[in-house]
């Protein structure tokens, strides 16, 4: 547990915070006190990044969908050597701020894109609902929307044909099954996936764990914690 002294050192830059060695930068018009409380405690995005740093190799091409602040794939790209990170995100106003995470922490491999990943798309946009609290944001929309805009859709199996990631993150606010059951993983070695069973029924999160152990991925109980599941296949 940190002392309030050490609390108080943390927050002498109150635009800046230094998370597992990561500096991430703070706007507190935009960030819930909640986030920045985790930060403080070490303990943001805590099993989501334990599995990832286990799992993810230096060469791997890692492709994340949810960027939120940034702190996953940068800390995910600083493992990395000849690496990359493409990271995708439906809401417009973490684009600078994760532009200016790279800039301050020197991180030139991951690439960011604004918007959903849907697979066969049938529409150039989709309505996304902002939330304050923005984590929370979603296609689904619901308590705390402020906002619904029009974000650009991306076709997975273009995403992946152009791309080629062999490890994949996902944290899309309940989205994941939708997104994943029936779609083709063709070259993805390992997975690590937050599920959110208060939005997505049961019956369609057992779809999703069925359909991933059909195409070859064996579940890391050692790298799940809360909500976090994480699956590897085996090589061929």
């Amino acid at each position: 547990m940190r002392s309030l002294r050490e609390y108080w050192h943390r927050l002498r830059r109150p635009d800046r915070l230094t998370y597992r060695g990561l500096t991430v930068p703070i706007d507190r018009d935009f960030v819930p006190k909640a986030v920045v409380k985790q930060l403080l405690r070490d303990d943001y995005e805590t099993p989501e990044i334990d599995a990832a740093l286990a799992l993810v190799r230096p060469d791997d091409r890692v492709l994340e969908i949810g960027s939120g602040l940034g702190v996953v794939s940068g800390l995910v790209a600083r493992r990395l050597s000849s690496g990359r990170v493409l990271t995708f995100d439906a809401n417009p106003h973490l684009q600078p701020r994760l532009a200016a995470l790279h800039r301050l922490n020197a991180i030139s491999n991951v690439e960011t894109r604004h918007g959903i990943l849907m697979r066969a798309p049938s529409a150039p946009t989709v309505t996304f609902h902002l939330n304050r609290h923005f984590p929370e944001g979603s296609v689904a929309g619901g308590a705390g929307t402020v906002e619904a805009i029009e974000v650009p859709v991306h076709d997975w199996d273009g995403v992946r044909a152009d791309f080629a990631p062999n490890v994949l993150i996902c944290d899309i606010e309940g989205a994941e099954a939708d997104l994943l059951v029936g779609a083709e993983l063709g070259g993805i070695r390992a997975l690590v996936i937050e599920l959110h069973p208060e939005v997505v029924p049961a019956p369609r999160l057992a779809a999703l764990e069925t359909f991933l152990g059909k195409a070859g991925f064996t579940p890391r109980p050692d790298l799940a914690a809360g909500t976090v599941v994480a699956w590897e296949r085996a090589a061929s």
